[in-house]
């Protein structure tokens, strides 16, 4: 519903796709930001309790949405995925970790320890399938919390601490506490004067962040914390309007899945 993501909209039925981004950086290659969802997410959601997961949510999705079939597109194949970044452990987020057998996993330790030993019950209110996790899941770990963080530039205020991804400051991640514990975003310098700003699910459209629209009271029920996810929502608002050159993209936004169609991202 998409009152439930803009509690200024109606009560109607609307679509919100579930993007991943595709980096390719200079020096460590292929880069995914999260992965969307992928077909595992039926095998895993049809017995109860999962299934209540599967009803509330109303999942599409067919082989060629995988993050594994559309990169291709771009020349590159899955075994070429050198890192994941996962913005949070939501099942639309992690559903093709499985398809990269290469890749190594860079998150923050509080966002995988919140669910990591969750019951059946707890992991459906935290919307995580445990069986979305690969096996070698923490031997392929590279955790961002593991490095000091450091100041960010005046340009990202008010966001101030980040972590570097790798050592250069073309990937920088930040806290997006609210949504799911341990969130992140991702800040990419692509040229001198051009920046993108990944921030998964700390809000579902872009008109939540320039218009400040809270979603529906009842959707913070599933969330780890509302103050936390309005002052996340409050800082991305005031970064829209003092950075205009920043663009900001939320994974389940139709408005930005439709530039990115009309080859306008």
């Amino acid at each position: 519903m998409e009152k439930l993501a803009v509690r200024t909209a109606p009560w109607r039925c609307s679509k919100f796709p579930a993007m991943f981004a595709l980096i390719q950086h200079p020096q460590h290659g292929n880069i995914l930001f999260d992965t969307g969802h992928s077909n595992r997410f039926y095998e895993l959601t049809n017995k109860f309790p999962m299934c209540i997961y599967r009803w509330l949510i109303h999942v599409e999705h067919d082989k060629k949405s995988d993050a594994a079939y559309q990169i291709k597109e771009f020349g590159v194949m899955p075994e070429e995925i050198n890192y994941i970044i996962i913005s949070h452990f939501h099942a639309d987020h992690i559903g093709s970790l499985h398809d990269f057998p290469n890749a190594r996993f860079i998150y923050l330790q509080e966002s995988y320890d919140a669910v990591k030993n969750l019951n059946r019950f707890s992991a459906l209110k935290a919307g995580f399938l445990s069986g979305l996790v690969p096996d070698s899941f923490v031997q392929r770990s590279y955790l961002l919390n593991s490095k000091p963080s450091i100041s960010l530039p005046e340009e990202y205020s008010p966001f101030k601490i980040g972590y570097q991804v790798f050592s250069d400051d073309n990937m920088v991640a930040v806290d997006l506490p609210g949504h799911a514990h341990g969130q992140i975003g991702l800040f990419l310098k692509i040229t001198a004067n051009e920046r993108v700003f990944l921030i998964g699910d700390a809000c579902w459209t872009s008109q939540s962040y320039s218009n400040l629209v809270l979603p529906h009271t009842i959707s913070f029920l599933a969330m780890s914390g509302k103050k936390e996810y309005i002052k996340t929502l409050k800082n991305i608002h005031d970064l829209n309007k003092n950075a205009p050159h920043v663009k900001i993209i939320p994974s389940h936004c139709q408005q930005v899945w439709n530039e990115i169609n009309k080859g306008h991202l």
